[in-house]
């Protein structure tokens, strides 16, 4: 029989090792121990959850009647002024009560709570979803997406598996720039169609007022490429309106309205099924059964000889290896999610270097440099020497980011700007406010892409701002899982236009901020 023996001189070692874990333990035990008292200590020198400030709601009607025409002191208000006002009127930290039948809600507009929630949020972050779409996945469709739903419905371990079986798909850069190519394909097709759109214009040297839908096609075109593997012809000259096309546009804009209608503002549709829920629950269908379709004919390739042996596979054919039903998930997430929220922020883009002329001067001296001849094939190599262009798109980002900031409910009970937050609190951190404010932005209100430079001036570096402040994809865990998909999609974008077509516009920015798919 076989022994296995312990040389003398082994024991030492044997017995440093034991030490050590002992040790190692030992303090584990002891910085535990210390951080609870810490944290007991800063509970209870804190002021309890009662004495948050914010407007006092009235008996059945709550604060809902601020938001009413004519007698709402916040009727009328998009989130940043909303936030503004609340900012002014309490100060870093508010509470809203009687919102819509909502539980209260606590707003932050403190970088230091923003990075205390983000690191107490745990490996399975929390989050208020969206109900209606929700309760379409869990109930209505049940036997369509059999127990599966998207990462903004979904919480704890059923999260936390969709998003391990999802991330390689879309979060490796190398998947990414396998898309570059096929993102400018896109891009190029749009400049063809704002051609079109001038030579048939009565003004040859503007666009038409509603050109905001058709960079929404360029999105969607774009999101179609990604999750689909296909074009789907959004930047068709002339679309029937009874084409396909046609009715995945008017469908994926009727989406944002019915999820806004459905969620944020009052409705019964939890306890009748309202026409809203049945034109969202018609909706669905039919963006499901598109999705469906293109991933049946991509899993027929797949298993046919068309199929392509790249060395890295697309998103949809990952996606179809972990699960045909996880697939189809997340083309409508990425639909759904992408085009609003990417489409935005290339228009805030846009809008902000057509005002900055000297602003895009630069911008265009940085595209000629690095591709002087405007048909060269770009790489992920070109952008990465981009660091103007990124500076231009991080900059439109700030000032006019799309998610106003993040939801959480939190885990454990915390302390936030020296009041008690107790465990499952909703919290919400007001982080376009915080970018808009002179104390973390010197000049917030001008468009200087300077400040995200390493050799940018030191009073106006984008390096100083405490870094929970700026976080236009989220953090953490649950950030926007499509963060490296919708950036390089600008990227492209704004490179091939190549400034040619932004002119100084005749209106102002409006942004509008609704409830959005978070893909995280």
């Amino acid at each position: 029989m076989n022994k296995k023996l312990v040389s003398f001189h082994e024991i030492p070692f044997k017995f440093q090792q034991l030490r050590n874990l002992t040790v190692d333990k030992n303090i584990n035990n002891k910085l535990t121990t210390e951080n609870k008292k810490y944290h007991d200590l800063e509970w209870n020198e804190a002021l309890p959850f009662e004495f948050l400030p914010g407007p006092k709601p009235l008996p059945i009607i709550g604060n809902a009647w601020r938001f009413f025409p004519f007698i709402g002191n916040y009727y009328g208000k998009n989130i940043l002024e909303l936030h503004k006002q609340l900012h002014k009127e309490y100060g870093n930290i508010v509470i809203l009560k009687g919102i819509m039948g909502r539980p209260p809600f606590v707003i932050t507009f403190s970088p230091e709570d923003c990075e205390k929630i983000f690191r107490n949020e745990g490996t399975r972050p929390y989050r208020n979803g969206i109900g209606s779409l929700a309760y379409y996945q869990k109930v209505v469709r049940k036997n369509i997406y059999k127990n599966n739903a998207s990462l903004a419905v979904l919480q704890g371990d059923e999260w936390h598996k969709m998003r391990a079986q999802v991330n390689s798909a879309l979060m490796q850069p190398r998947v990414v720039a396998r898309y570059v190519n096929r993102i400018e394909n896109v891009a190029r097709d749009f400049i063809l169609k704002i051609d079109f759109l001038l030579k048939n214009s009565k003004n040859t040297d503007e666009l038409p007022d509603d050109f905001l839908n058709e960079i929404y096609r360029w999105s969607l075109e774009t999101a179609g490429e990604i999750s689909l593997d296909t074009r789907l012809g959004c930047l068709e000259l002339n679309v029937s309106q009874n084409s396909e096309v046609q009715q995945i546009i008017d469908a994926v804009n009727d989406m944002f309205d019915l999820i806004f209608e459905l969620n944020i503002l009052p409705s019964m549709w939890r306890q009748i099924s309202t026409p809203k829920y049945k034109k969202f629950v018609r909706t669905m269908d039919y963006l499901t059964s598109i999705c469906r379709k293109y991933a049946d004919r991509a899993q027929t390739k797949m298993l046919g000889s068309e199929h392509n042996n790249d060395t890295v596979p697309s998103v949809l054919e990952v996606l179809l290896k972990v699960d045909k039903v996880v697939a189809i998930i997340m083309a409508v997430d990425i639909l759904l999610a992408g085009v609003d929220t990417t489409g935005k922020t290339a228009a805030a883009v846009m809008y902000f270097l057509s005002i900055n002329q000297e602003k895009q001067d630069k911008l265009r001296e940085e595209l000629i440099e690095l591709m002087p001849d405007p048909n060269t094939p770009l790489t992920r190599q070109i952008l990465d020497k981009m660091t103007y262009l990124r500076g231009c798109i991080k900059e439109a980002q700030r000032i006019a980011s799309i998610t106003p900031g993040q939801n959480r409910v939190l885990p454990k009970d915390i302390t936030l700007s020296g009041y008690q937050i107790p465990k499952n609190t909703e919290v919400f951190t007001g982080n376009l406010l915080m970018c808009n404010l002179d104390e973390n932005y010197p000049k917030s209100n001008q468009y200087i892409p300077e400040r995200w430079l390493r050799n940018s001036a030191p009073e106006l570096t984008a390096k100083t701002p405490h870094p929970f402040v700026f976080l236009p994809f989220g953090h953490g865990p649950r950030a926007c899982i499509g963060r490296r998909f919708a950036f390089c999609e600008l990227e492209v974008l704004i490179a091939t236009v190549r400034c040619q077509y932004i002119r100084l516009p005749e209106v102002e920015l409006y942004t509008e901020w609704a409830i959005l798919i978070n893909n995280g």
